[in-house]
């Protein structure tokens, strides 16, 4: 059997657990790092050791990972945040000392750009809805659309509306037409171009306008397709997510792309396998719908009537966190939660909260 020692960052990220379960399960040695200690896989029994990180803004980020990777003879690290995005832009320094699974940092912006990858895909003739600079759009628009960060993530500042603030929303934001229809996911874990695992997924419910809690497994060829498309087209290696719109006549539009890890994973941790060279243990994910339960139950009061009427989805779902033989994270859910809500009071809310110290918004690095 093939076994490494695997790093993960961004380790607050519920679905780094279940990775690192799954990679343990194969006798592999898994550790875990973050800026933060409000995580889950602290409390992992899976994780070896977890190592706290400064910032990634911090001069000192790259210094304590290269040490961290070169002490513990580290064999392969794989971010899962947005701290992809700094990490990349040393990326050639830390293939050094091990694989590092993630691609290049322009690569990673031309995805993650939601200006430069709309260019992208009208150049490779993928369908997507009409984009344009906000800078360059009038103060009252025809009809309502869709304004949104260049860079963001968990839908935050998105808004539907038929006004541009000029002094809000510059360069840094799009203009994107509104496109009527049903949503769909993607997650890919990609190499050398060539898809290993991909799986897609609808969101049922929210965490408000952000993260899926509630997912649901599909199949769509066409989905499937254009994500082989692009990996191979870009020769990407990582990890690949998209989101979409499907109309009723069963046209998909391309949306937006995040070349990181996304709660998607929770429908296929067996076949992370794949990024190690293990083909042991492959089996396809039995779960068609997974949760975040406690997420569930927070977001309760915010939407009753929704939560409600999906209560037969959420009973017959798998939490992404619960594992009989791991439970201290799942219990550990309640003061971290409590943890990110307090600080959302200061933060505009406890997503925005829970990123605000690794999440990239176009700066020079």
């Amino acid at each position: 059997m093939n076994t490494k020692k695997i790093l993960f960052t961004g380790a607050r990220a519920p679905a780094v657990l279940q990775a690192a379960r799954t990679l343990h399960s194969c006798k592999n040695t898994v550790y875990a790092a973050d800026s933060t200690y409000a995580n889950l896989c602290l409390f992992c029994n899976k994780i070896s050791k977890f190592f706290k990180l400064p910032p990634v803004k911090e001069e000192n980020y790259k210094e304590t990972l290269i040490d961290i990777i070169k002490k513990e003879k580290i064999d392969l690290l794989i971010p899962s945040c947005e701290e992809i995005f700094y990490i990349s832009a040393f990326i050639d320094e830390l293939k050094q000392y091990c694989e590092v699974f993630c691609d290049e940092q322009p690569k990673l912006l031309k995805l993650h750009d939601k200006w430069s990858f709309y260019q992208y895909l009208i150049n490779k003739n993928l369908k997507t809805p009409q984009t344009y600079l906000a800078a360059e759009m009038p103060e009252v628009l025809d009809k309502k659309q869709i304004i949104k960060p260049r860079f963001s993530r968990f839908a935050a500042k998105v808004k539907l509306t038929s006004k541009i603030d000029t002094k809000k929303h510059n360069i840094t934001y799009i203009v994107q037409d509104f496109i009527s229809g049903r949503q769909y996911c993607s997650y890919a874990l990609v190499k050398n171009g060539k898809v290993l695992s991909c799986i897609t997924y609808t969101t049922i419910l929210n965490a408000g306008l952000g993260a899926g809690i509630l997912l649901e497994q599909t199949k769509d060829k066409n989905i499937n397709d254009i994500t082989a498309f692009i990996a191979k087209d870009l020769n990407f290696s990582g990890q690949l997510a998209f989101d979409f719109i499907k109309t009723e006549d069963g046209t998909v539009f391309v949306i937006e792309c995040n070349p990181r890890m996304t709660s998607g994973l929770a429908f296929m941790p067996n076949n992370f396998l794949t990024i190690i060279g293990n083909k042991e243990n492959r089996n396809k994910s039995k779960v068609d719908l997974s949760s975040l339960l406690l997420a569930i139950l927070i977001y309760l009061p915010l939407q009753p009537l929704k939560t409600i009427k999906n209560l037969r989805e959420i009973i017959g779902a798998k939490d992404a966190v619960f594992d009989k033989k791991d439970l201290l994270p799942f219990f550990m859910q309640v003061p971290i939660s409590i943890y990110w809500l307090i600080k959302g009071i200061f933060y505009g809310g406890p997503t925005t909260a829970s990123t605000i110290d690794i999440e990239f918004n176009g700066e020079n690095i």
